[in-house]
């Protein structure tokens, strides 16, 4: 059997250059809108987030029961339960996740996001979204 050395300095030098690997953190993406939930979850994950969908701000609530997210991609005009009252249920929940809103009406999603109190933070974007943006902003709430 042939006898193997290790050099112990070799070692410890390829640990020291090595790349760390990145934490991936875990989201949500929610809108009634399985095409739009779906491509935005294709994005993140594509980025090395990991995600999972939920089609309605009830079915989100459970899931972040059972996994409560670092961060929530949401619609805010969605039927049961709209994307602001799923943000002011999270905050509430989970209160590090971080919240970015998305609508094809920010204005009248700010209307909403005014009536809460005490208010809650969260990042306001606006539809149609570039996927290059989606990702700055989610890059910016993760830090």
């Amino acid at each position: 059997m042939e006898e193997i050395e290790l050099n112990i300095i070799e070692i410890e030098e390829a640990h020291l250059i090595a790349d760390p690997i990145p934490q991936a953190h875990y989201g949500m993406v929610v809108d009634d809108d399985p095409l739009v939930a779906d491509t935005l979850a294709a994005i993140v994950r594509g980025h090395g987030y990991t995600a999972s969908v939920a089609y309605d701000g009830e079915e989100a609530l459970q899931l972040a029961l059972l996994a409560p997210p670092d961060f929530v991609i949401s619609d805010v005009f969605m039927p049961r339960l709209n994307g602001v009252e799923l943000a002011v249920r999270l905050h509430e929940l989970v209160p590090g996740c971080k919240i970015l809103l998305v609508s094809g009406q920010p204005e009248e999603a700010e209307l909403l996001l005014n009536e809460v109190s005490p208010p809650i933070r969260y990042t306001l974007l606006a539809k149609p979204l570039e996927p290059e943006e989606l990702l700055q902003e989610l890059e910016k709430v993760q830090r």
